[in-house]
């Protein structure tokens, strides 16, 4: 596992040296967001032109990648480490750090706060990415952005579940996306969609 993961570190560093920044991807045109520094095209021959989302721990090394098809199909980097690893959107910002889970989602909440947003690509690597950061930042305001996986039956809700355990690990505030009944046709789950 040791030497998958130093294999997976030195792709990233090949593939965010030399990869295309990623100007305006289709995968995020679609979700009305734009790109922000750090996301670059895949020149990978398994992913071309796929969005790639570098994934970095709390002293910003990069472990891993995430990558987006225009379709929305989603990928990690084989061998990279991801629990605990997250993608950073203005961490220099001010105000309160938000933790949320895809990438779509955080340049969303961004836009929205201007607050600095980490993304945890996932429900289940939310609680690790939060300990690891509440660690570096004892006194933050930490909020963490559920998904409201509303429709998802089993489990029920993982989003808001895994969001409400993490959001009480390490005393954050909780926020989730509520809404209208003229949007549940569509199933709306994150604030991206909201």
């Amino acid at each position: 596992q040791e030497r998958l993961q130093v294999s997976a570190r030195e792709k990233c560093k090949k593939l965010f040296a030399t990869a295309p920044a990623a100007k305006a991807p289709p995968y995020l045109s679609a979700k009305q967001v734009k790109p922000v520094p750090g996301l670059c095209l895949s020149n990978l021959e398994q992913f071309p032109g796929w969005l790639a989302v570098p994934l970095v721990d709390e002293n910003n090394t990069v472990h891993s990648c995430q990558f987006i098809a225009e379709d929305g199909t989603k990928k990690f980097m084989f061998g990279g480490r991801v629990a605990g690893c997250f993608f950073p959107i203005h961490t220099e910002a001010a105000g309160p750090l938000v933790l949320c889970e895809g990438v779509a989602t955080g340049l969303t909440i961004h836009a929205a706060t201007h607050w600095p947003v980490l993304c945890a690509m996932n429900c289940g690597n939310l609680k690790a990415v939060a300990v690891a950061i509440r660690a570096q930042f004892p006194t933050r305001t930490i909020v963490i952005a559920a998904d409201n996986d509303q429709f998802t039956i089993d489990p029920v809700n993982p989003g808001l579940t895994k969001a409400k355990e993490t959001a009480k690990a390490i005393d954050a505030k909780l926020a989730c996306p509520d809404f209208t009944a003229e949007s549940l046709p569509e199933k709306p789950t994150d604030f991206n969609d909201l």
